[in-house]
């Protein structure tokens, strides 16, 4: 029998070696770090975490397309993230910068588990 751990421990493994030989989507994900302009930017040039995708999505809808107090509106929005490198649970907006019209994740999507 398998547990919880075990399978995402597998799921890892396999996204780390995807993107170690450069396979799948991971040549074109930009979660890491990218620039946005608009809501156009992310639906349509730069492949991005989900997660990040749709909270960024939203907040560009409300905001006239503006990422100007993104990571503070995350920040008032708490959700959990469990963060596999430290083993302790604490929330989203932790993980995510903003700077000018850059945002991106701070870690590796594999290093993180969102709690419901």
């Amino acid at each position: 029998m398998y547990s919880w751990a075990d399978v995402r421990e597998a799921l890892t493994d396999a996204a780390i070696g995807a993107y170690n030989s450069g396979k799948g989507v991971w040549p074109y994900d930009h979660t890491e770090s990218f620039t946005v302009s608009n809501l156009k930017s992310i639906t349509d040039h730069y492949p991005v975490l989900p997660k990040l995708f749709r909270r960024l999505t939203e907040y560009l809808k409300k905001n006239r397309g503006s990422v100007r107090g993104f990571k503070e509106w995350l920040a008032g929005r708490p959700e959990a993230v469990l963060d596999l490198r430290y083993g302790n649970v604490t929330h989203f907006d932790e993980f995510v910068f903003e700077s000018g019209k850059k945002v991106g994740l701070l870690r590796y999507p594999e290093e993180l588990v969102f709690l419901s």
